[in-house]
């Protein structure tokens, strides 16, 4: 957009001059410095205007540090996490929330997760079994059969059960640990 020369878009009187500088950049008590980032330097003024080229290139870099200062999940490991269940980078994006893209743009890397986003990402990592408390239909159904115990030890297999109740159960110790089985889940019992 600018070149050497160009007038000043902020004082109107200075030359703007093309510079090569190293750019430190910090982030929560960390920093990370970029060699070779371009500006454009007015002498009048003394401000700086950053080469578009070098926004382009620097944004993503940024991205990666602010990702590893907050320990957040990388591209690759959204994606290993997305594939193991199996679904579409928008159809993840429904279960989870976000727009249509959202998972296409976290794993190309072109924004961050939200720390929100990262934990519910993380719990599924560390047991896929939370998917059944995501994977609700448009009905407010589980789409799993769940085997329940009543107070007297009966065993009862229930299917389509509210999300809420299946969640009572599990506060109130009537339904126990979750196994996947050939793709529904069966809820044993903690009696």
């Amino acid at each position: 957009m600018y070149k050497n020369g160009d007038m000043c878009p902020i004082c109107g009187s200075g030359a703007l001059t093309k510079k090569s500088i190293e750019e430190t950049f910090d982030y929560k008590g960390k920093s990370i410095t970029i060699k070779d980032y371009l500006i454009f330097e007015c002498p009048v003024c003394e401000e700086s205007i950053v080469e578009q080229e070098t926004l382009k290139n620097t944004e993503p870099i940024l991205i990666d540090f602010r990702r590893k200062v907050d320990n957040l999940l990388t591209p690759n490991k959204i994606k290993e996490i997305r594939l193991l269940f199996g679904y579409t980078q928008e159809n993840f994006a429904e279960l989870l929330g976000g727009g249509k893209k959202a998972f296409a743009r976290y794993e190309n890397g072109a924004i961050a997760q939200s720390r929100a986003m990262d934990n519910q990402l993380k719990m599924l990592r560390n047991n896929p079994s939370n998917i059944l408390v995501l994977r609700v239909n448009s009905s407010g159904y589980t789409e799993y059969i769940h085997r329940v115990s009543t107070p007297y030890e009966k065993t009862e297999y229930v299917e389509n059960t509210t999300t809420e109740n299946f969640l009572e159960g599990l506060l109130e110790g009537t339904v126990g640990s979750i196994k996947q089985l050939s793709g529904s889940c069966l809820c044993e019992t903690t009696a």
